[in-house]
């Protein structure tokens, strides 16, 4: 059976990293546990290209980036449904936890004990990032807007666009 390795990135935000690494302290789990600190460019994209998944277990979030993130790294994410982004369990790349640790030991449990299935939510993760979070595909359906308002039509009308950039 594959032993799981829980690493944990970002800022201590409100004082839990003491308190984290003392129970993981107690509980002998130093070498299934790391604590890395935040990380950003290069260190960050490499931890994120060897996980396997992400977590995100939110009381609050406006748009976590760290999930559009990993989604744009076709990595499966297991999140609250705080995160506000509820397509993510639509498409299957994201899987439903709460903050209750019981629930996300209990979803962990499941869905890694299979690792199809963090395959092909990693597939539908990246098709998520790249169909819906893309700079390219969400300034093209900007252009497609502004077109059909200065044609004047609806947006359910083709409209032929030049996408072709100029240069000055």
């Amino acid at each position: 059976m594959r032993r799981w390795k829980l690493v944990i990135v970002g800022w201590d935000d409100g004082g839990y990293e003491e308190k984290l690494r003392k129970t993981v302290k107690e509980h002998g789990l130093e070498s299934d546990v790391v604590f890395l600190g935040p990380l950003f460019g290069v260190d960050k994209e490499k931890v994120y290209a060897s996980a396997d998944a992400v977590i995100l277990a939110s009381y609050s979030e406006g748009l976590p980036v760290s999930v559009l993130e990993a989604w744009a790294f076709g990595k499966p994410v297991f999140m609250t449904e705080h995160c506000n982004l509820s397509g993510g369990f639509e498409v299957g790349a994201a899987f439903k936890i709460t903050t209750d640790p019981s629930n996300i030991a209990d979803v962990l449990v499941g869905v890694l004990r299979n690792p199809d299935r963090l395959a092909i939510a990693g597939q539908a993760a990246q098709v998520l990032a790249e169909k819906s979070f893309d700079w390219r595909n969400i300034s093209n359906q900007w252009h497609s807007l502004y077109a059909s308002l200065i044609h004047n039509r609806s947006l359910d009308e083709k409209v032929e666009v030049d996408t072709s950039v100029t240069q000055p």
